[in-house]
């Protein structure tokens, strides 16, 4: 497990969770590390004041309620809730611990829509590896495929582009909903290699909770930077996450290491699409 990896868990260590084997390596990096020592305590020192709050009472009426409404509705998302719990003027410790606290341990998947990963594993076959869907008129193999993307899908977001390293190219774009309640922008790459893999990348434009069979997808044991949901729909791994507000989703013909390991190293597009259409 990575440093980075030891300190997006330490809140839950703090907690209490985690499975064992996860717990025994935090452990061992504790012990040499002062660092992470240090932001243990501040997490437990953190889950102490809340529950001196909350046992004492000096909650105003109704906060939580107030907090938990806020977060369900879609401006609540990424950094706007973050702008939002910033700017909140509560007066006393305590509400700030609460709001802390409720931001903090609320579902990043709160109000989002549910989608069955299979919507995105039919897209994947239909337009990926059927005919290249290409209804964006994106060049194939041309400039880069971020700034073709951000000149033509219908809506504001930031982009994964897998162009970035060579190994893949951009084969084709379009906006086919894998669900009719969600946009997105879906971009299908090819490696470069004789009879190479295909891989969709999908962009859309809120939070959905990636499901399968009706159960919202747990995250996946990979010890990857990023916080990937998986399933599996027949040959075709499927893996969300969650950046920047919204969610991306990757489908491929590919075993889930493989497919994690390609994703973790892209990174988001500056800038953003073309705007709503």
């Amino acid at each position: 497990m990575t440093t980075a990896e030891i300190r997006n868990k330490l809140a839950d260590y703090a907690a209490g969770g985690l499975e064992t084997a996860e717990r025994a390596a935090i452990e061992a990096a504790l012990a040499h590390d002062p660092a992470l020592r240090a932001e243990l305590q501040r997490w437990q020192a953190l889950r102490a004041a809340i529950g001196r709050t909350l046992a004492d009472g000096a909650v105003p009426a109704g906060l939580a309620d107030r907090v938990r409404s806020r977060l369900r509705g879609r401006s609540a998302a990424g950094s706007r809730r973050r702008r939002w719990v910033v700017g909140l003027s509560f007066s006393g410790m305590a509400a700030a611990a609460v709001v802390t606290l409720a931001f903090l341990v609320w579902p990043q998947t709160a109000g989002a829509t549910s989608v069955e990963a299979t919507r995105f594993a039919s897209a994947f076959r239909r337009c990926a590896l059927g005919q290249c869907h290409n209804t964006l008129a994106v060049k194939p193999g041309g400039e880069a495929g971020s700034a073709q993307l951000l000149r033509c899908a219908s809506f504001e977001c930031p982009l994964p582009d897998l162009t970035h390293d060579g190994e893949y190219v951009l084969a084709g774009a379009c906006q086919c909903p894998p669900d009719q309640r969600v946009k997105v922008v879906h971009a299908i790459y090819r490696s470069r290699s004789p009879g190479g893999d295909v891989v969709s990348v999908f962009a859309v434009d809120r939070p959905i909770a990636l499901c399968a069979r009706g159960k919202q997808c747990a995250h996946c044991p990979c010890g990857s930077a990023r916080r990937y949901r998986e399933a599996v729909d027949g040959d075709v791994t499927i893996l969300s996450w969650d950046e920047g507000g919204r969610t991306f989703v990757a489908a491929a013909r590919m075993p889930r290491a493989e497919l994690t390991h390609l994703l973790d190293g892209v990174k988001l597009t500056a800038g953003s699409c073309g705007g709503e259409r």
